[in-house]
């Protein structure tokens, strides 16, 4: 069963299941409220992408393995004791360090790697020239709809 108390732990896990975890070690129940979406790569039609969603977690399986967790909804878990889904990004920022856009415009705390964070409909805010691009700036007042953990 899912727990949407448990806490999120970067690079390992949260929901009371861990990345790296093969889907068959879960018990059957774990996985019945979720809606499945299954991808096929055309080009490599051996890696398939399994997409597990229920209301408050989310589950990226490769190759059956669990990759990554994203908790959202009414999760209720949280991280480092209070930062959680409906948190802004200055709180998170408060109480884990500086957020910014990585390579990939995912925003990330540089000093915990296997965590990312969402954000509904971000606002570019204004930056002074030669910082960064706008598009990887976002309000700190932005909440967090999502935390990710996913493997390193």
């Amino acid at each position: 069963m899912l727990d949407l108390d448990a806490p999120i732990v970067p690079g390992e896990g949260a929901a009371g299941l861990r990345v790296g975890a093969r889907v068959a070690d879960l018990p059957p129940t774990a996985l019945a409220s979720f809606a499945v979406e299954r991808r096929v790569n055309p080009c490599l039609p051996n890696a398939v992408l399994t997409v597990y969603r229920s209301p408050a977690v989310t589950l990226t399986v490769e190759n059956r393995v669990i990759d990554q967790i994203a908790v959202h909804g009414g999760y209720r878990g949280a991280l480092a004791g209070d930062v959680r889904v409906g948190c802004s990004l200055a709180e998170a920022e408060a109480r884990l360090g500086p957020v910014a856009a990585d390579d990939l415009g995912q925003l990330v705390v540089r000093d915990l790697p296997g965590l990312r964070f969402e954000v509904a409909d971000p606002v570019p805010v204004a930056v002074p020239a030669g910082d960064v691009s706008d598009d990887e700036a976002v309000s700190p007042s932005a909440p967090i709809t999502a935390i990710v953990v996913f493997r390193t």
